[in-house]
């Protein structure tokens, strides 16, 4: 399996080309989105249902990409695409998830040993006495919650596509993702612009055409408005794939590990 090295500038591009894949079909992607987000909050009130749900985040998030190929095509989805992380190597899905569930625990488990759980502390309580303790270990767990995200960047989709074994999927991803670290960079760059400037962009557009409304009224306007932009990120992840393990001028070979485990 080969992965192509793409620029800055194309990683950067990964966000418009979600915008275009999202004017397919708007209404399928925000009740993708929304649907998948209600599921995370109906189910953060108990840890065994959370659980559940980050161990089918894997074959969840090729639905997600099953829908972004179609209207790369430009093909309205149907209900099958939703589903299809649950057909195609279904087995290995859930061994990736299992993984992706015990990554992210022993992250967690790590900061709670390392600060005696200050920063779990901070983040429910909000008690501004422990956060600048609690910051410093939040910086670590990203950075360490950061390669989990590398390593399952494309993994869901490789097994499901590619036909792939958990390891080498859970291999691929990860150098595919450094190898193409200024690509990350760009879209890193174009995703703060869209989530930090776009939106000061937008209150201050309304507050122009608008000027009587209160700043509850800002807030919600504005949270609306990036709620809309949501699925266009989501739309990005087929970009990025597409870019890198579809069609490409320069490729980088990535050695493949030991026996996959299926």
């Amino acid at each position: 399996m080969k992965a192509a090295v793409v620029s800055f500038v194309r990683g950067a591009a990964w966000l418009r080309e979600g915008w275009r894949l999202y004017r397919v079909a708007p209404v399928t992607w925000l009740s993708m989105m929304l649907g998948y987000w209600l599921v995370i909050l109906g189910t953060s009130v108990l840890q065994y249902l959370q659980a559940v749900v980050v161990v089918l985040v894997p074959a969840i998030s090729v639905g997600f990409m099953a829908v972004g190929r179609k209207c790369a095509a430009g093909e309205p989805p149907s209900t099958t695409e939703l589903f299809s992380g649950f057909r195609a190597g279904l087995q290995r899905q859930l061994i990736l998830g299992v993984v992706h569930l015990a990554l992210v625990m022993l992250a967690l488990l790590g900061t709670r040993a390392v600060d005696d759980g200050a920063l779990e502390r901070w983040m429910t309580t909000r008690d501004p006495e422990l956060t600048s303790q609690a910051l410093s270990v939040l910086a670590v767990m990203l950075v360490a919650y950061a390669q989990v995200v590398l390593l399952f960047w494309f993994a869901p989709v490789l097994v499901a596509w590619h036909d792939t074994g958990v390891a080498k999927a859970l291999f691929f991803s990860y150098f595919s993702c450094l190898l193409n670290w200024r690509a990350f960079a760009g879209y890193g760059i174009a995703m703060a612009a869209v989530l930090f400037l776009v939106p000061v962009l937008f209150m201050s557009v309304l507050k122009l055409v608008s000027p009587g409304l209160n700043q509850g009224q800002m807030l919600a306007a504005v949270a609306a408005f990036l709620l809309a932009l949501m699925p266009m990120i989501y739309a990005s992840f087929y970009a990025s794939y597409r870019d890198v393990f579809g069609s490409g001028d320069t490729r980088a070979v990535v050695e493949e590990p030991g026996p996959p485990l299926q």
